[in-house]
C-alpha cells in the first residue's frame, strides 16, 4: 500500500479515441472521440506521480493527435515516472523522436506485420513505410522502441520474421499479444493452434538470436515455453486502463466503466476499483469453470485473458478459448513445472 492507494503495477491511459489509420483489428474503433483538455490531462498525471506506478503508458487511438501530448509527456517525466507510449509512427519524425529520446519515453511502434504487403493488408497502404520511417528517426535520435505484433489469421505465420525484423532494426524486443474480437476485430479471430504455431516460430527465432520477445495477454504458455528469452504475461492484479474521458476500464479492449477519476480523484477511484464487485469477479480464479476449475495452473494463470472469454463466451468465469490447456492443441507440453 501507498498512501491508503494499492501499488499500481501498470497505469495505461488512452489518451484519445482519434486515428490517423483503419487498422482491421482495432478495439476501439466506433467509441466517443471525448477526451480531457489539457489542464485535466495535466492534473491526472500529477495524479498518478502520487500514486507512483511501476509504469505508465499512453496509448490510444493515436497518441501523437494530441497537440498537446509532448506537454503531457514532459510533465510525466519531471515527475519522474516511467513512461512509454504506444504508436503507429505515421506522425513520428526527427523532430518528435529527438523529443522523445530528451524525455527518456520508451516507444512501442506497432508494425503487425515482417512485410509491407502482410502490413498494408491489415494496416493499409502507407502505413508500413512511415512506421519504417519513424524507426529510421528513432535510431538517429537514439530513442528507445521496441515492436508489437497483433497475432491474427493474416500474419500468424510470420511470426518468426517479425522477431528476426525487430532485431534487426535494433529494438529492445518484439512483443506479440493475440488479437481480441473486440471493436473493428469483432469478427476477427485466431485458432489455438495457430497461436501455438505463432508462438514456436517465434521462440525458435528469439532462441536462434538471443533476442528476448514478450507475449502479452497469454499467461498460459509460460507452461509450454522452452527459451529464457521468452517472457509471457497476463493481466497483473494490480493493473488499470483509463479511456479519454478519464473513465476507469475493466479493461482497454472492453466498455466496461468502473468509475470515473476526474469527478472523484484518482486515489479514491483506484480504491474503489479495486472492490468493486465486478473486478473482484473479473480478478477473481476461484470463480474459473470448465477446464481452468481442475488445472494446476488456475491460481498463477488466472484463466488467461478475461476479456477474451466474455467477448467469446459472455462470461467471465470461462476459460479463454486459445488456452492450449483447455483446447489441448500444444502437444507435447511441459506439465512438469
Amino acid at each position: 500500500m501507498q498512501g491508503g492507494t494499492t501499488m499500481i503495477k501498470l497505469l495505461v491511459w488512452l489518451c484519445t479515441y482519434k486515428c490517423n489509420l483503419n487498422c482491421t483489428h482495432c478495439y476501439v474503433k466506433g467509441r466517443n472521440t471525448m477526451e480531457l483538455s489539457t489542464e485535466k490531462a495535466l492534473k491526472l498525471i500529477s495524479e498518478i506521480a502520487e500514486v507512483n506506478p511501476r509504469h505508465f503508458s499512453i496509448s490510444g487511438g493515436e497518441p501523437l493527435l494530441r497537440k498537446d501530448l509532448f506537454q503531457l509527456l514532459q510533465a510525466s517525466r519531471s515527475f519522474g515516472i516511467n513512461t512509454s507510449i504506444v504508436t503507429n509512427g505515421l506522425l513520428l519524425r526527427e523532430k518528435e523522436a529527438k523529443k522523445l529520446s530528451s524525455l527518456g519515453v520508451h516507444v512501442y511502434i506497432s508494425l503487425d506485420a515482417a512485410s509491407r504487403k502482410t502490413a498494408s493488408k491489415i494496416r493499409g497502404e502507407e502505413a508500413w513505410s512511415l512506421a519504417l520511417r519513424a524507426i529510421e528517426n528513432m535510431r538517429n535520435a537514439e530513442t528507445e522502441f521496441s515492436t508489437i505484433m497483433t497475432v491474427m489469421q493474416e500474419n500468424y505465420l510470420e511470426a518468426g520474421k517479425f522477431v528476426k525484423y525487430s532485431a534487426e532494426i535494433e529494438a529492445e524486443y518484439a512483443s506479440l499479444i493475440p488479437v481480441i474480437p473486440s471493436g473493428a476485430a469483432r469478427e476477427k479471430t485466431i485458432k489455438p493452434d495457430q497461436l501455438i504455431q505463432a508462438y514456436r516460430l517465434a521462440e525458435e527465432k528469439a532462441e536462434e538470436l538471443g533476442y528476448p520477445v514478450s507475449f502479452w495477454c497469454t499467461p498460459y504458455l509460460k507452461w509450454i515455453k522452452k527459451s529464457k528469452y521468452i517472457y509471457v504475461g497476463g493481466c497483473p492484479d494490480n493493473a488499470i486502463d483509463i479511456d479519454p474521458e478519464g473513465n476507469t476500464l475493466l479493461c482497454d479492449v472492453l466498455t466496461i466503466k468502473i468509475n470515473n477519476v476526474i469527478k472523484i480523484g484518482l486515489k479514491r477511484a483506484l480504491n474503489e476499483y479495486m472492490k468493486h464487485p465486478i473486478s473482484l469477479k473479473f480478478k477473481n480464479p476461484s470463480n474459473l469453470t470448465g477446464k481452468c476449475r481442475s488445472c494446476k495452473y488456475r491460481e498463477k494463470c488466472g484463466g488467461g485473458c478475461r476479456a477474451r472469454a466474455l467477448l467469446a463466451y459472455g462470461n467471465f468465469s470461462s476459460p479463454d478459448p486459445l488456452c492450449p490447456l483447455h483446447t489441448e492443441v500444444a502437444a507435447p507440453l511441459n506439465r512438469s513445472n
